[in-house]
């Protein structure tokens, strides 16, 4: 934990957030991956005191299979629970899962999410820190992009006119790299949706 550093994080954020996704977005999260780096100070990476909750972190049990499986709701505002997959990482000794829930055949939510704890989890954890140290704000003709406070999370906003999509980033507590994405929905449904999610009862069902 002494040598952990900004390459190997990222490294493995990026074959977690792209894993199963096309060449095209691979490519996005490298090139996504690569403006962090520029934009963020070595010494933001590097504090004592993130250092120091990483080090705690890799002591900790990651969620289990189960209480991930109890937890997810099976249905979100009204719209069914469609797909689930916990386990998605369980290969590299990781924590997490995915769900997606449908209003109609084009308006859902999709959540993923990937527990820090653990040594390997402290590694997948590592670009979500980055929501935390950037402050983001572009805008053109086809959406935005930019960092936003609500309800007590600091989190990356991605929004796409065409398809009304989001796609909102954030690191809760400190442990749960989570990434929401939905089409055809309201920005007020989207956060609402996210606060019905109960990660501080998630993350109770580790100790």
């Amino acid at each position: 934990m002494k040598n952990l550093n900004i390459t190997s994080i990222l490294l493995f954020g990026i074959l977690f957030n792209s894993c199963g996704e096309k060449t095209k977005e691979i490519k996005d999260a490298v090139s996504e991956t690569q403006e962090i780096v520029k934009t963020t100070s070595k010494e933001a990476i590097e504090a004592p005191k993130t250092l120091n909750h990483l080090e705690t972190l890799t002591k900790m049990t990651p969620i289990s299979d189960d209480a991930i499986k109890a937890w997810m709701p099976e249905e979100l505002l009204g719209m069914p629970r469609e797909f689930f997959n916990s386990g998605l990482m369980s290969q590299f000794g990781v924590s997490s899962a995915a769900a997606t829930f449908k209003q109609k055949a084009n308006a859902y939510i999709n959540i993923k999410f990937v527990d820090g704890a653990g040594e390997k989890g402290v590694t997948a954890i590592g670009p979500f820190f980055m929501t935390k140290s950037m402050e983001v704000n572009r805008e053109s003709a086809s959406g935005y992009e930019k960092t936003v406070e609500q309800d007590g999370i600091k989190a990356s906003e991605r929004y796409t006119k065409s398809n009304e999509k989001y796609r909102i980033t954030f690191l809760y507590k400190e442990r749960l790299g989570i990434t929401i994405e939905s089409e055809n929905l309201d920005r007020e449904i989207v956060w609402k949706a996210i606060d019905d999610f109960d990660f501080d009862a998630l993350l109770a069902s580790s100790k």
